[in-house]
C-alpha cells in the first residue's frame, strides 16, 4: 500500500498551495503535517495541520486545522 497517496480532491482541498515545514509519525498509520503557506514571506503566513489516516476511506482519511498564534511551530508524536 502506497501510505502517502492524496486524491486530487484532498490535495485541492488540504494542501494546494502550501508546503510541508514539518511532519510526526504517531504509528505506522497515522501521520501529521504541518503545512507553511506557499507565499515568499512563509513564516508570517497561513499555517495548517494535516491529520492523515491512509487507511481510512478516501474523502475521510485526511483532516485539516488552521493554525494561529504560534511562532515556529513544531511536530511531535508519542504513544506514551
Amino acid at each position: 500500500m502506497n501510505y502517502l497517496k492524496f486524491t486530487n480532491e484532498e490535495y485541492k482541498e488540504n494542501i494546494n498551495g502550501y508546503w510541508a515545514y514539518d511532519c510526526a509519525v504517531r504509528a505506522r498509520n497515522v501521520f501529521y503535517f504541518l503545512l507553511l503557506e506557499d507565499i515568499p514571506d512563509a513564516v508570517n503566513g497561513n499555517r495548517r495541520m494535516i491529520n492523515y489516516f491512509p487507511e481510512d476511506d478516501p474523502g475521510d482519511r485526511v483532516g485539516t486545522m488552521g493554525l494561529t498564534g504560534f511562532a515556529g511551530p513544531k511536530l511531535a508524536a508519542s504513544q506514551r
